[in-house]
């Protein structure tokens, strides 16, 4: 590194100058819809930098950027603009689950604007997606031009992409998706697996939708931590 070259921002460095700005607001102005303005005109995303000194996730040559299961416009639709919401973003968005490819129109952005941003009902399409079904809602997603390396680079299964190969490359199995590969619905709290499309997806979440992703991140990361 030159003498004028600047340290690469990671995405911990985001992260964490997030939060020192959440508790400096609210410690200034208090909690509030005026304090959750202030923040968010300040705000900045930690997915799109550098997941460590290393740099990006990679799958073969595929760079990957980190997807946020929960934004903090999410956790303070729910939490409020408060020390709930600190506490939050603190446990929920430490560490990124979800990397995909990185491509203008790629599934960072298009799964929010297909399925509301719920990660179940996207991973129930990919499923379908990889196991030939036509009525994938993100399948021309799929064919750009990286993220079909991605999908490719995961091996075949009768000619498709392989999607319980993805799933244990995101050790997501028993947390997001059952032994037999099926997705659970984080509607549910009995460990239901999805088998259709809704017949609408929104913006709004439920608290149990909510409060159900929470639980499986809790998991994911216990997982984690013992592995």
């Amino acid at each position: 590194m030159s003498k004028t070259e600047r340290p690469r921002l990671l995405y911990s460095d985001i992260y964490n100058q997030n939060i020192v700005w959440a508790e400096r607001i609210i410690d200034k102005y208090g909690a509030g819809e005026s304090s959750w303005k202030r923040f968010r005109a300040i705000y900045v995303d930690p997915d799109s930098f550098w997941i460590d000194k290393n740099g990006y996730i990679k799958k073969g040559d595929i760079i990957c950027t980190a997807d946020a299961l929960l934004s903090a416009w999410r956790i303070y639709n729910h939490e409020g603009f408060n020390k709930n919401f600190i506490e939050a973003y603190e446990q929920y968005r430490k560490e990124p689950i979800f990397f995909f490819p990185r491509e203008q129109g790629g599934i960072n952005q298009s799964r929010a604007a297909f399925f509301g941003d719920r990660i179940d009902h996207f991973l129930f399409d990919l499923k379908q997606y990889c196991e030939g079904s036509e009525n994938s809602k993100l399948k021309d997603v799929y064919q750009k031009d990286k993220t079909k390396e991605w999908l490719e680079s995961f091996g075949k299964v009768n000619g498709r992409p392989n999607f319980s190969e993805i799933a244990d490359w995101y050790q997501i199995v028993g947390v997001f998706v059952n032994a037999d590969y099926e997705v659970f619905d984080l509607e549910k709290d009995d460990e239901s697996v999805i088998s259709k499309y809704c017949d609408n997806y929104t913006s709004e979440w439920t608290d149990k939708y909510y409060d159900n992703l929470k639980i499986k991140i809790d998991m994911f990361m216990i997982r984690s931590v013992e592995k």
